[in-house]
Parts: structure tokens; C-alpha cells; sequence
């Protein structure tokens, strides 16, 4: 294709949309075109490696080079809202139900209360780790409310069945939350991520949306075990048998279920970011294998170990915590190397890019190309 406009800069547009650009241009003096137009004359096509170039206005996709929107699609038809919503209250009156069967009702009050005491810390921190590029608040319902629900029912069956086989092999029910828990429920919540993936694909980009949805799904699974937990602890042992279990569960160890499916986000996240068929297939695998390993672990030290809970766990912990605070901190890098481009050409400033260094920043403006009433 011929006939495009050249200038020493090499930004290129074609020849006839010359006329609305070199107009836009002298109609907003304080946001230039980057680059004045020296000369006319007609050159090969060349590929666009600059900074996302506004249509002229009234022209969508007036130029060569990506467009400056790439508008995300819009999450699902409603019918399959419906559908979960349906989903969700079913599974969760019945593991409601299950639980209020075990513990009482009183335990059931009990326990619903004190678990949602650790859920805005647990949130909090995934929400922050989500700054850069916020995740939809229907799909993060949506997360939470499989591993609140689906998750949970699925295991509360299976882990009570698998304990039933076990038992009548002459095992024991330390043995089920070694051999059976970790595989069942590690399954079910990373399920979820897998379901929000196929809900709406481009919305899942990479290690960090995963790392983030994973853990509402496993946030979710933990406020309603934690009820069954809370409650067995009152039934059994009264108010210092709760106090010591919330304790355990809701102040030292609150993260220990977003720790292990953590692992599944990352193998997803890593899955949707390649384009190799093996990764692509086994970066989920292992994903699921690290999670389930981790949950062994975890349960194992806790049944037969006693205080090897805490000195096992605790660097996994630390290792978690710093590749969290890793992965934030380079999808920051990779946003202000981006960003530094539109400060080259006056789009930004530079100190708005360097705001995205400061943790405590407020997250970044959506910035649009000015409009023709811009001054």
C-alpha cells in the first residue's frame, strides 16, 4: 500500500487522513503532534514501534499503528450471571446446612461471625497486589463465591467420603486430612480460577491476575471452613478451645489457604502468558502439584509434627510473601518503562510516571488522548 505521509521521525499515517491531523494538531497547541510533518512523499509501509497514535476526531482507526483503545470486552451474557447465582445458592445452602448439622446453629453463628474478621485483611492484601490493573468486581465475586460454595460442597462429599474408606481400611482421620483433603480441595479451588479464565479470557493476562483470583477463590473456601472449625471448637471445647482455634486459624495463619491455590494461579497465569503447547498444558499441572504438596505439608506437620507447623511453614510463608511483593513490584517496572514513552512526547509528565514508584501512590489515571476542546 502507497500514498503516506512521512515525516524525519518516521511516524507515518496515511495520506488521507493528513488534512484532520495536521487540524487536530493546531487546534490543541499544548498537546503537539510528537513530531512536525517535514515532507510528502510516498514510502513502503512501514511497521509501527512508537506509542499508541489517537485517531484524528470523527476517524476511529484513522492511523497506522495500534489502536489507542483496545476496549475489553464485557463480562458475559446475563443468563450465565443467573446461572451461577443459581449455582452458588444451592451449594452453599447445603453447605450450610452440612455445617449447621455438625455444629449446631449456635455454632454455625458463632463461626460465621469470627471468620469474616480475617477475610479484609486476606482481601486487602490481594486487592493491593491487583493495584496496577484492577481485576472486575463480578469476576472477583465470582471467585470468591465458588470457593465459598461449590468449592466447599464438593469437599465437604468427597473429604467425608474419602475419611469413610479410609476409616474402614483401618486408617485414621489424620491420614484423610494428609492423603485426601490436600488432593480434593486444591482441585475444586482451583477450578475456580479455570472458570473465571473461561468466563472471560481477556480479562486473565498473566501471573498476577491469577495470583490475585486464585486467591479470593481460596479466601472464600476459608470463611466457610473456618465456620465448621469455629464451631466444632465451641462445641467441643467451649470458649478457650475457640478462643485457641481463632487464634490458629484466624490471626496466625489466615493466609495458609491462599498460599497453596496460589501455586494453581501462578501455573494458570503462566499457562494464559505462553504460547507453548507444553507449557501451556503442564504450567497448570504443576501449578495444581506445588498447591496440593504445600497443603500436605501443611496438614501433615499440623496432625503428626505439633510446633513443625510453624518452622516448616514459616519460610514457605516468607518465599510467598516475597514473590508477591516481586510480581507487584515488576508489573510496576514494566507500566512506568511504558509509561516513560508518553512522557517523551509530552503526553505525561515525568513526575506522574515516577508516582508509580511510591507504594502508598494512588493508582494511576486512565489517560485519553485529548479531545479537540482540550486547551
Amino acid at each position: 500500500m502507497g500514498g503516506v505521509i512521512s515525516g524525519d521521525n518516521m511516524w507515518a499515517m496515511p495520506a488521507a487522513h493528513y488534512q484532520h491531523h495536521n487540524q487536530w494538531a493546531r487546534a490543541v497547541p499544548n498537546r503537539p503532534w510528537p513530531g512536525p510533518v517535514q515532507h510528502i512523499h510516498t514510502v513502503p509501509r512501514q511497521t509501527y514501534h512508537g506509542p499508541p497514535v489517537p485517531a484524528a476526531p470523527g476517524h476511529r482507526g484513522a492511523v497506522d499503528g495500534p489502536a489507542a483503545y483496545q476496549p475489553r470486552r464485557r463480562v458475559r451474557h446475563p443468563l450465565v450471571w443467573a446461572f451461577f447465582a443459581v449455582l452458588f445458592f444451592l451449594s452453599g445452602f447445603v453447605a450450610l446446612l452440612i455445617t449447621g448439622f455438625e455444629v449446631g446453629l449456635t455454632g454455625t453463628l458463632v463461626g460465621a461471625v469470627l471468620a469474616v474478621l480475617p477475610l479484609p485483611v486476606v482481601l486487602g492484601a490481594f486487592l493491593w497486589l491487583d493495584r496496577y490493573e484492577n481485576e472486575p468486581v463480578p469476576l472477583l465475586v465470582l471467585a470468591f463465591g465458588w470457593g465459598a460454595t461449590v468449592a466447599m460442597l464438593v469437599s465437604l462429599v468427597l473429604n467425608t467420603a474419602g475419611a469413610l474408606v479410609i476409616m474402614a481400611g483401618g486408617g485414621t482421620p489424620e491420614s484423610t486430612a494428609v492423603l485426601v483433603a490436600p488432593v480434593v480441595e486444591e482441585l475444586t479451588k482451583g477450578a475456580g480460577v479455570l472458570v473465571v479464565l473461561a468466563i472471560l479470557r481477556d480479562r486473565f493476562d498473566g501471573v498476577v491476575d491469577g495470583l490475585v483470583y486464585a486467591g479470593f477463590v481460596a479466601a472464600g473456601f476459608a470463611y466457610v471452613e473456618n465456620i465448621l472449625y469455629f464451631g466444632r471448637a465451641l462445641q467441643e471445647a467451649g470458649g478457650p478451645g475457640l478462643t485457641l482455634v481463632f487464634l490458629l486459624r484466624g490471626v496466625v495463619s489466615p493466609f495458609a489457604h491462599p498460599m497453596f491455590t496460589a501455586a494453581a494461579g501462578i501455573g494458570i497465569g503462566v499457562a494464559v502468558s505462553n504460547r507453548s503447547t507444553l507449557i501451556r498444558v503442564f504450567a497448570p499441572l504443576g501449578g495444581v502439584a506445588v498447591a496440593i504438596a504445600l497443603h500436605a505439608l501443611w496438614n501433615a506437620t499440623a496432625a503428626f509434627g505439633g510446633g513443625l507447623v510453624f518452622v516448616l511453614n514459616v519460610p514457605v510463608f516468607v518465599l510467598f510473601v516475597v514473590l508477591v511483593v516481586y510480581m507487584r513490584r515488576r508489573e510496576g517496572f514494566i507500566i512506568r518503562r511504558n509509561l516513560s514513552t508518553y512522557a517523551h512526547f509530552g503526553w505525561l509528565s515525568s513526575p506522574d510516571v515516577r508516582m508509580l514508584d511510591g507504594w502508598n501512590a494512588a493508582p494511576p489515571a486512565t489517560t485519553r488522548p485529548p479531545s479537540n476542546t482540550a486547551c
